[in-house]
């Protein structure tokens, strides 16, 4: 960044060191300073015991960790949904937690070897700059996904007693290429897995269940050009313009689903 007509600053203070001197050197040409992260410490006996008032926004935290153990981080407003995270800080190491805060209360959760989880004091963030609250994610428990999975287990428990009858049909795709075949199957059961967790992942991300279900329909549709007289082709035989319509559908809808762990990632418990 050097002077001139127009100034364009980033904030990489979750990535670089405010006291290297490449920072000091690109200060002194730009008479700009690195915003300073807000230290926090972590011990055996407290979590984040000197996090002070905070305001609302993106911020970047300096966790140091100080127990003696491996653990895990998290940043929580009032809800209980996670604003920020480190997923491992080693014994002796800081890190750096970017988190954006809304307006209410936040509070540190550490998860330290196999001590119980502790928590930090519920800290008051203001409303400072910020223009509107940032939606955080809201963890999911075990319990919440276990009527999902017996219902999935459920139809795959029926999905598997058909597999019988349609012994002949799969040899004889396997013959040509089954890969289409296999792709159009696992449509069905993607298609069946997002409709057990819709509930769960409507709250932490909504409308995404209902774009991934477009984009279902769209592969769909691309497998099912690839077919000749009802046969499923292989790849090698199937049209170039089937096969990229099919391979651009599937891009899109992974896409699309990459955030579902995330969503629905269980936190750990000691």
């Amino acid at each position: 960044m050097l002077p001139g007509h127009a100034w364009v600053a980033f904030d990489l203070t979750a990535h670089v060191d405010p006291g290297s001197w490449w920072v000091s050197i690109i200060t002194g040409i730009t008479d700009l300073s690195p915003a300073a992260a807000t230290a926090v410490t972590v011990t055996r006996g407290a979590c984040a015991g000197d996090w002070a008032p905070a305001a609302a926004g993106t911020q970047t935290f300096t966790v140091a960790n100080q127990s003696g153990m491996a653990g895990e981080i998290t940043l929580v407003n009032a809800a209980g949904a996670i604003a920020g995270e480190i997923e491992t800080l080693g014994p002796g190491t800081s890190a750096p937690l970017t988190a954006t805060l809304g307006t209410g209360t936040g509070t540190f959760q550490c998860r330290l070897g196999s001590q119980p989880v502790t928590s930090s004091q519920p800290v008051q963030v203001t409303a400072g700059g910020a223009t509107a609250d940032p939606v955080a994610v809201k963890p999911v428990t075990r319990a919440e996904l276990t009527g999902p999975n017996k219902r999935y287990r459920a139809y795959a428990a029926g999905q598997l007693a058909d597999l019988a009858g349609a012994a002949a049909r799969i040899q004889a795709d396997l013959r040509g290429g089954a890969a289409f075949a296999q792709t159009y199957a696992d449509v069905q059961v993607t298609r069946a897995v997002l409709g057990y967790l819709a509930p769960l992942i409507a709250a932490r991300q909504p409308g995404l269940v209902a774009t991934a279900g477009s984009q279902l329909d769209t592969l769909q549709r691309a497998l099912l050009t690839t077919q000749v007289n009802g046969n499923w082709q292989s790849p090698a035989t199937a049209p170039l313009s089937a096969r990229e319509n099919a391979d651009s559908a599937i891009g899109v809808l992974l896409e699309s689903l990459a955030s579902v762990p995330d969503l629905l990632e269980i936190p750990p418990t000691h």
